[in-house]
């Protein structure tokens, strides 16, 4: 599973998209145009000579930890990382997912984590 779809273009450019239809392009110094989209759904890519920076559910927690993105409703353009939830944003997802059967728990995976790591 994709936790995080990013690219850093030759310049130094960072592009990240957090959603499945987040088309995110840049012209390259080099010339060349890069992009990136498929959010945590797929990865396209645009351009070649750019260094992979995705994050897999496969990957260690300390880096899951500090790629997962979560949005706040209230705020949708700027995104928060798992590490940094509230403790009670934290504890409220994790309510929220318990509810409705759904199964993420890289937000018990960081409660855990949280309290082995004061």
């Amino acid at each position: 599973m994709i936790i995080l779809n990013r690219i850093k273009t030759p310049d130094g450019t960072i592009l990240t998209s957090h959603t499945t239809h987040d088309f995110q392009g840049h012209q390259d110094k080099n010339g060349t145009f890069y992009a990136v989209d498929g959010g945590r759904s797929y990865l396209r890519r645009i351009g070649t000579g750019y260094q992979e920076l995705s994050v897999y559910d496969t990957d260690p927690f300390e880096v899951i930890r500090t790629s997962l993105v979560r949005f706040n409703s209230l705020d949708d353009n700027n995104p928060t990382y798992l590490c940094d939830m509230s403790l009670e944003w934290l504890k409220n997802v994790i309510t929220y997912n318990k509810e409705r059967g759904l199964d993420y728990n890289f937000y018990e995976m960081e409660l855990k984590y949280r309290n082995g790591n004061k």
